[in-house]
């Protein structure tokens, strides 16, 4: 998933339906991802903790309960309030001196240009 906080990909913990796994390449997206989803957390005993975990396909992840992923996504899909995606994560991204934001913006516009040519099986 991507949104203005940062590149996120999610699996459940095998061990605990209730869990997930919020992980990502940079450690500051999930740093985002737990000042924004912490708050919304509520009464729930949920201590989060960025774990660095060089050696697997995603360097940084977060265990959560899967009602605070879900609050979070609910509390994004809420705030929306920009028109045009990328602009909203350039000018917040540059704002906040956020790391790696020239890269960014370029994986936002490949991907872009990548879905752009999909209904015409053009990739």
């Amino acid at each position: 998933m991507v949104n203005e906080d940062g590149f996120f990909s999610t699996v459940q913990d095998r061990k605990d339906s209730g869990w997930v796994y919020v992980r990502g390449r940079s450690e500051t997206d999930l740093e985002e991802f737990v000042a924004v989803a912490q708050p919304a957390a509520g009464e729930t005993s949920w201590e989060p903790e960025v774990v660095n975990t060089p050696s697997r396909d995603y360097a940084w992840r977060v265990h959560t309960p899967r009602e605070v992923w879900a609050n979070y996504l609910v509390a994004k899909a809420n705030d929306l309030g920009y028109g045009n995606f990328k602009s909203h994560c350039a000018d917040r991204w540059i704002a906040e001196d956020r790391d790696y934001t020239r890269e960014r913006l370029e994986l936002l516009h490949d991907a872009w240009m990548l879905l752009n040519h999909w209904p015409d099986y053009h990739l």
